[in-house]
């Protein structure tokens, strides 16, 4: 049910904060839902996000109270840790093709993969502080330039299941990139959370033209 105030637009509150989650709730407002529960206890903390525009309703102290709770799609509770991606491969004709790929476990791990068979895996880093809240948030990858196509790029989705993105080579003699954006943001939200980018390289050489992983 609505919390029954609006802004100056018409929009209720409901819309303009994050619901509350966790930690220490302002002081009483003297505003009150129909059952008679005071504001304060319904939406998150500013600490946690960031404050949106005044609302035209103001506490006891004189306070809008856009100050005292975070706006809608911006409270967070874990902290990110998105570094910049990089996978890039050189297979030779050895093997059935080249490869380059990311994926963000639902452990919260990233993991790189390059060339194929028996692809040259390594883990780059922990991604977020609390795992077990993944499923909270979802994650868009978009290339932005390269002759690569990259696989289960251009929808959100969402990291409560572990998310993969790359490519296979099949033409000797020819590498193919990708550059990507990665962003996160909270499952029903606009707000981008976190974000990075991913550089793919993978070649597939002629026999004898190949050479070992290359990881940067």
């Amino acid at each position: 049910m609505p919390a029954g105030y609006r802004n100056s637009a018409g929009v209720d509150f409901d819309e303009l904060f994050d619901p509350y989650e966790q930690g220490e709730k302002p002081a009483p407002t003297g505003y009150r839902t129909s059952d008679g529960a005071d504001l304060c206890e319904r939406y998150a903390p500013l600490a946690y996000g960031s404050k949106g525009p005044d609302v035209g309703y103001r506490n006891s102290a004189g306070l809008d109270l856009s100050n005292l709770w975070a706006a809608r799609g911006t409270a967070q509770y874990i902290t990110w840790n998105l570094p910049p991606i990089v996978a890039a491969g050189n297979s030779n004709q050895l093997h059935p093709n080249g490869h380059a790929s990311f994926e963000l476990r639902n452990n919260g791990e990233i993991w790189t993969y390059v060339n194929n068979p028996g692809a040259v895996a390594n883990k780059l880093a922990n991604y977020v502080s609390d795992p077990s809240k993944l499923s909270q948030y979802e994650v868009l990858v978009t290339k932005t330039s390269g002759n690569a196509t990259v696989e289960n790029a251009g929808s959100w989705q969402n990291l409560g299941t572990s998310r993969w993105f790359g490519y296979d080579v099949n033409v000797l003699d020819t590498t193919y990139t990708a550059v990507c954006t990665v962003q996160i943001r909270k499952v029903g939200t606009t707000t981008i959370v976190a974000s990075t980018t991913a550089s793919l390289s993978a070649r597939w050489s002629s026999a004898g033209g190949g050479g070992p992983p290359i990881l940067e």
